[in-house]
């Protein structure tokens, strides 16, 4: 593994579960580590200036300033910097060198557009050149399944010293282990906390209607006329194309709805026969995040006299958050359904969909309106996200593949045990004690082991075709890549059922027997 990939790490959890928190741990652990004012962090969010805003507000908020309820002293003690393209954010590479080597900033907060990545590329060559900037760098990339392309141009400069980490940071990874085809994901025990509602926690209403999403929304409020009262909240993304933004909002504009419009030409609340409220993306004093404008906005001005939805797609489809719990300004807002017509896409059907998943808390389930393939595809999604970096906690991974990924999905056991043996009775005899410790009745299944024609010795698969193995192959695979190929028998388990794989290898040509098995939850 070359010195770039070496620095390569991905934050890997599900969406609005909270990455920004955990990345914001991070850094706070690496400013401790290295003292307040011995790092300098770069922050790439996606290509939205909806984003940027908002990762600079939750940033300031939590660890520039000073925590009063616990004590918490700001570990960004300098400047922060929004390095964008807005009149008085747009300044030159060399300029902002010469403000982080004054010591004015110490945190860049910029977008993930090519240029940005070019401009970026030339402020670390020109830091990593003065004798006079010595602190450490690390480059946070949020949304990195969708620019890993646009990055991977730019990785020669992971070959300065000064730069500790790279971290890519998503709810969608597909793209990323295409491109490195494995790396290391940051293990946590837990990849949510308690209150998180996403999917598999939402109510599907399977509609078997197909058409584009403004002809898919009529069809679902024509046939749940409920969904049109007073103080219900929707989210119903839209197509790409602005023209499908504004056909979405007169037909609701007609029906009744209060509508927040989110694209790059209008970011703004239609209240019909009332006005239309501006939703600025500019720095203001207050720096609140565009989940407290909105909650804020709609205690103000009595909203729930209408039914509410939001529409747009690009810039509501990744990290934006809409719902927040009530405040001392506000009630909070949480989304009570949303409409999601067909995305090919499967991260960004999961990406898009997630708007209405988080840690808000909410008394009802979100209703969730959508076709069983669309449901399914998110569903799939959703699991790797939840369970990947669970995974890596339970099982000591250094890297996660492909094969990781497919076993997240269908992974529903909280703790996975393989066992090592020096011969056959030996693991029969400890698969009598697990029976006897779970309460559990299943015989072990040793039919699958086959013995090669020459050697005569067993065969097993590791995620490949079935050939005699070294018992350290077999180790390395728990501890590696995973040993994630559990057959039919995971898939065909009911809940609570035991299930089990056995593995033969050989050390010295002796054999060494190993036992892999979980409880199905």
């Amino acid at each position: 593994m070359g010195q770039s990939e070496s620095k390569h790490r991905v934050l890997y959890l599900p969406a609005q579960s909270g990455k920004t928190s955990k990345m914001e741990d991070l850094i706070r652990d690496g400013k401790i580590k290295h003292g307040i004012e011995g790092e300098c962090n770069f922050i790439i969010s996606d290509n939205n200036l909806l984003l940027v805003e908002q990762t600079k507000a939750r940033i300031t908020k939590d660890l520039a300033t000073k925590n009063i309820e616990t004590c918490d002293e700001a570990v960004i003690v300098d400047g922060i910097f929004n390095w964008t393209s807005q009149k008085e954010c747009n300044i030159s590479y060399k300029e902002l060198a010469l403000e982080i080597i004054d010591g004015n900033v110490e945190m860049v907060i910029m977008c993930s557009h090519p240029k940005r990545f070019t401009y970026l590329r030339q402020l670390i060559d020109r830091l990593c050149e003065s004798r006079r900037f010595e602190k450490k760098i690390n480059i946070w990339i949020d949304e990195a399944d969708k620019s890993i392309k646009q990055w991977s141009k730019h990785e020669e400069i992971l070959e300065h010293y000064l730069i500790t980490h790279i971290t890519l940071i998503s709810a969608t990874i597909g793209s990323i282990i295409k491109k490195y085809k494995s790396i290391t994901v940051i293990p946590y025990e837990s990849t949510h906390p308690s209150c998180y509602r996403g999917l598999n926690k939402s109510k599907h209403h399977e509609i078997k209607y197909t058409g584009d999403p403004l002809s898919y929304i009529e069809y679902i409020i024509d046939t749940y006329p409920n969904l049109s009262k007073p103080g219900k909240r929707a989210f119903m993304p839209a197509n790409v194309d602005k023209e499908s933004h504004d056909e979405i909002e007169s037909f609701l504009i007609e029906r009744g709805f209060v509508v927040m419009v989110l694209n790059g030409d209008r970011k703004e609340i239609n209240i019909p026969g009332e006005c239309v409220i501006p939703i600025s993306t500019k720095d203001s004093d207050d720096d609140l995040e565009l989940s407290e404008k909105l909650a804020t906005i709609y205690k103000e001005k009595n909203l729930d006299r209408f039914p509410f939805a939001v529409t747009g797609r690009l810039c509501l489809g990744r990290g934006v958050t809409f719902q927040s719990n009530p405040s001392k300004t506000h009630d909070g807002f949480v989304f009570d359904y949303s409409i999601m017509s067909n995305i090919i896409s499967a991260a960004e059907a999961y990406q898009t969909a997630a708007r209405g998943f988080g840690n808000a808390t909410r008394n009802k389930k979100l209703r969730f309106y959508a076709s069983d393939s669309m449901y399914q595809k998110i569903f799939r999604e959703e699991a790797r996200a939840l369970h990947t970096a669970k995974m890596a906690y339970d099982l000591g991974l250094v890297h996660v593949d492909k094969y990781d990924l497919k076993m997240a999905e269908t992974r529903t056991s909280s703790s996975v045990y393989m066992e090592e043996f020096s011969s056959k009775q030996e693991l029969k005899d400890r698969w009598e004690e697990i029976l006897d410790e779970t309460g559990k009745t299943k015989p072990l299944v040793f039919h699958a082991l086959q013995r090669d024609n020459k050697t005569k010795q067993f065969k097993c698969a590791l995620g490949s075709l079935s050939v005699v193995q070294t018992a350290q192959n077999i180790r390395e695979r728990r501890y590696d890549t995973g040993a994630h190929e559990w057959g039919s028998g995971i898939t065909s388990a009911d809940s609570g059922d035991i299930v089990s794989r056995i593995y033969v290898g050989y050390e010295n040509d002796e054999e060494v027997w190993f036992l892999r098995w979980t409880i199905k939850v």
